[in-house]
């Protein structure tokens, strides 16, 4: 630890405030615009992002976004709330430019013989980072704020450059492996929807004309109140997933008493019929004990028929279908007698049947990826803090 040296953040580095661009400026097309809700580490995502639809100015340059670039959040929740925390942190891995909004800084390096730019990521994406700033951060629970002078005025170690170089390099690599799992299972997913399109959009000779209600049925058992703990809560989100409160929300939203909710098994459907994002239609995909609110529908897929329904709900058509029985609502409400009054295009059992056991192949091998993502972000939050502490010497 002999050559480990104290500084402050604004020692070697600087921060890029964004542009307070105006709601007139936001379009459907142009550059992205990069707000809070883009920074999901350790990326940032430019999906639903709002697009900046004018020229590139001058005035607009200093706050462009390039590859590799480091954004944090300077606006978000509280140490209370550490999942939408203030500080987030993620790396640009776009081409193509995009554009900085208010509220979000661009992190940049200004002395790189005492810090290189890999080295600077990996440091202020720890967690322990985020937990200091949030720890003070100013303003209410929900409307947290720190600037970048709170930033700069952080003391790290830093080892040297040769040192930061070897443990980046071991850092690197770990993502960079995350990063191939992750972009093999992007791949996946477009080859299972093009094989799904393929097989039963674009091809529908022979189909019978019929509706969803044919493959579904609504199911209502409840939880007892001897197994509750059993059971895992879950939500439907606009992504049409079904995921577990917890992991999304950042405080509780279900009741502490399970009584009357709903029990889903594998493969089971629900959705909020009164959802403002009403295409929050999601499957449970795990093995797991799920469970959701009284007033979420819950219906089953006739046997071999689950795979065929989760992505034909996805399908552009279906979702304006939904929206067309939820308009003349004053509250846009999807009823499961309308669900089922959809019309579809319904092929064979055998054609489903032989879609099932590709599909399940491309399956295997996403989840196998998600394994990996797993065990090596495992790792790497594991020994991280280790490294950029001098806890795990680094030897040539």
């Amino acid at each position: 630890m002999s050559e480990w040296k104290k500084y402050k953040i604004g020692d070697f580095s600087d921060l890029q405030n964004g542009f307070a661009f105006k709601p007139e400026d936001f379009s459907k097309s142009g550059i992205p615009i990069i707000k809070i809700k883009n920074v999901t580490p350790p990326y940032v995502s430019i999906e639903d992002s709002d697009k900046y639809k004018n020229e590139l100015t001058d005035k607009l340059k200093p706050f462009v976004i390039k590859e590799n670039d480091i954004l944090i959040t300077l606006t978000g929740s509280t140490i209370n709330q550490i999942n939408s925390a203030v500080g987030k942190v993620g790396r640009y891995r776009n081409k193509s430019i995009s554009l900085l909004n208010q509220r979000v800084s661009k992190v940049y390096i200004t002395k790189n013989n005492i810090c290189s730019t890999d080295y600077l990521y990996h440091l202020i994406s720890q967690s322990n980072f985020q937990y200091e700033l949030a720890l003070s951060s100013t303003g209410s629970a929900n409307q947290a704020n720190i600037s970048p002078t709170q930033i700069k005025a952080i003391e790290v170690l830093l080892p040297s450059i040769s040192t930061q170089k070897s443990i980046e390099g071991i850092l690197n690599t770990i993502r960079s492996k995350i990063e191939v799992c992750e972009n093999i299972n992007t791949k996946l997913n477009h080859l299972a929807d093009h094989y799904f399109t393929h097989t039963f959009i674009n091809n529908t000779n022979g189909f019978s004309e019929k509706s969803l209600g044919e493959i579904c049925f609504e199911i209502s058992l409840k939880i007892s109140d001897k197994n509750q703990d059993d059971y895992k809560v879950l939500s439907a989100v606009k992504t049409g997933e079904l995921i577990a409160s917890e992991d999304y929300f950042t405080k509780q939203v279900y009741s502490k008493d399970l009584n009357k909710y709903k029990v889903l098994q594998q493969f089971d459907f629900a959705y909020n019929p009164a959802r403002v994002n009403i295409g929050s239609i999601g499957m449970l995909e795990k093995p797991i004990k799920g469970a959701v609110s009284p007033v979420y529908i819950a219906f089953r897929a006739k046997p071999n028929w689950h795979y065929f329904i989760n992505l034909m709900i996805k399908q552009p058509q279906i979702r304006k279908t939904i929206e067309v029985y939820c308009s003349g609502s004053v509250r846009q409400v999807l009823r499961f007698e309308d669900f089922c009054r959809i019309e579809i295009k319904l092929p064979t059992e055998k054609k489903v049947l032989e879609f099932n056991a590709v599909y399940q192949k491309i399956l295997n091998k996403i989840n196998h990826n998600k394994q990996q993502i797993e065990k090596l972000t495992a790792l790497l939050e594991s020994i991280l803090p280790r490294l950029m502490t001098g806890k795990i010497e680094i030897k040539n």
